[in-house]
């Protein structure tokens, strides 16, 4: 395909690896290249033994609100007491 994937062409753009080497060690790190899957699969491992920083994980917990029930119940029941007063009481008087 000359125009490559979607007009996108790839290139080759050669690794200064000794300008990495060089600010990897100014700034304390470590430079890492992996040619294959095992020797990337090797960096992995010597990258989890340098972690230390203690992971946080935030959970999220759904909570579900259980006001309806009760509220529904109180509102019919004051519903009710307004018919009551309305029509109950004024046909048959308490006194």
């Amino acid at each position: 395909m000359p125009g490559g994937f979607f007009g996108k062409r790839r290139m080759r753009i050669p690794l200064n690896e000794a300008l990495l080497k060089k600010i990897a060690n100014q700034t304390g790190g470590k430079y890492f290249r992996a040619k294959s899957a095992d020797e990337l699969l090797a960096i992995y491992d010597e990258i989890d033994k340098l972690e230390k920083t203690k992971i946080e994980i935030t959970r999220f917990q759904r909570k579900e609100e259980r006001f309806r029930t009760p509220l529904n119940i109180g509102i019919l029941l004051l519903l009710l007491t307004m018919c009551l007063q309305v029509f109950v009481i004024r046909i048959f008087p308490l006194s």
